[in-house]
C-alpha cells in the first residue's frame, strides 16, 4: 500500500505506511482500539502541564518505534494545527478576570491535550489499513451507524479535498495574489460558500448513487476471519493502560 501510494500520488492518505511490520502495526486491531480509548481519556483527565507533556512525548515515541517517517506525521498533524490555534487564542480571551499567565496556562494545557490526542488517534489510523480498523471496530460491536458515519466521513474528506484543491486552481488561474488585506478576505469568504455548495451538491449525487445500489444507512463490514488476539496483543493493551495509569498517578501527585 504505500509503495502504491507514492505511485499513484496519494501520499497523503494516512494508511499510506499501513504495510510495515513494527510492533505497533503488527497489535491486532480491537485491543489496540480499545487501549487508544483508554489513552485518551486518561490524557483528557490530566490538569499538570508536565503530565501532559509527558503524555506527548510518550505517543512521540510509540510514533518514531512505528517506523512510519516523522515528517509524514508531522504533514499530516499540521492541518490540525490552525484549530489548534484557535482553540488557544479563545482559551486566553475566554478565561475572563483570570491573570493572563493562568490563562497562557490552561490554553496550553487543553492544546497539548488535544495535540496528543489527535496523534495517537492518527497512529491508529496510519498502522493498519482502513478496511482493517473498521473490521477490527465492528467486532467491538458498537452501532452500525457509527461505522457507516466514519467511513463515510474518510471518503468525504478525499473528495472535499478534490473539490478544494481544484476551486484553488482555479482562482489562482484568475491572478489571484494572497494578501492579507480586506478583498482577500472577501475572496476566501466566496471561496468558502463556493465550496460548501459545491460539496453539498456533490452528497446529493453520492447519496442517489448509493440509494440506487440498496445503502440503507448500514455499511456492511466483514468480520475477522479466524484471527484471535494473541498474548503479545494483550500486553501490548496493559502496557498502554499502566502507562495511563502511571500519567494520572503522577498528575495527582503533582497537583
Amino acid at each position: 500500500m504505500g509503495g502504491n501510494g507514492h505511485m499513484t500520488g496519494e501520499v497523503w492518505r494516512p494508511d499510506l505506511y499501513s504495510d510495515l511490520t513494527s510492533w505497533v502495526h503488527l497489535w491486532d486491531t480491537r485491543p489496540k482500539i480499545i487501549a487508544l480509548v483508554i489513552f485518551v481519556f486518561g490524557v483528557v483527565s490530566l490538569n499538570s502541564f508536565i503530565t501532559v507533556l509527558l503524555s506527548f512525548l510518550s505517543v512521540l515515541v510509540v510514533a518514531t518505534s512505528s517506523r512510519i517517517p516523522f515528517l509524514f506525521i508531522v504533514k499530516r498533524v499540521k492541518w490540525v494545527l490552525p484549530f489548534l490555534v484557535f482553540i488557544f487564542v479563545g482559551l486566553i480571551l475566554g478565561r475572563g478576570l483570570t491573570s493572563f499567565n493562568d490563562s497562557i496556562y490552561f490554553a496550553g494545557v487543553v492544546s497539548i491535550k488535544a495535540l496528543t490526542s489527535i496523534t495517537a488517534t492518527f497512529l491508529l489510523l496510519g498502522t493498519q489499513s482502513l478496511e482493517d480498523f473498521l473490521k477490527g471496530l465492528s467486532h467491538l460491536r458498537p452501532p452500525q451507524i457509527i461505522i457507516s458515519v466514519l467511513f463515510l466521513s474518510y471518503r468525504y474528506i478525499y473528495m472535499f479535498r478534490e473539490i478544494f484543491l481544484d476551486t484553488y486552481r482555479s482562482v489562482l488561474s484568475r491572478g489571484f495574489t494572497n494578501k492579507f488585506d480586506k478583498q482577500t478576505l472577501a475572496v476566501y469568504g466566496d471561496i468558502t460558500g463556493a465550496l460548501f455548495l459545491k460539496a453539498l451538491d456533490r452528497s446529493e449525487v453520492i447519496l442517489k448513487a448509493m440509494e440506487a445500489r440498496g445503502f440503507d444507512g448500514v455499511l456492511p463490514v466483514k468480520s475477522i476471519d479466524g484471527k484471535g488476539i494473541r498474548t503479545k496483543d494483550i500486553i501490548k493493551t496493559l502496557g498502554v493502560i499502566s502507562v495511563t495509569a502511571l500519567l494520572l498517578w503522577l498528575d495527582w501527585s503533582v497537583v
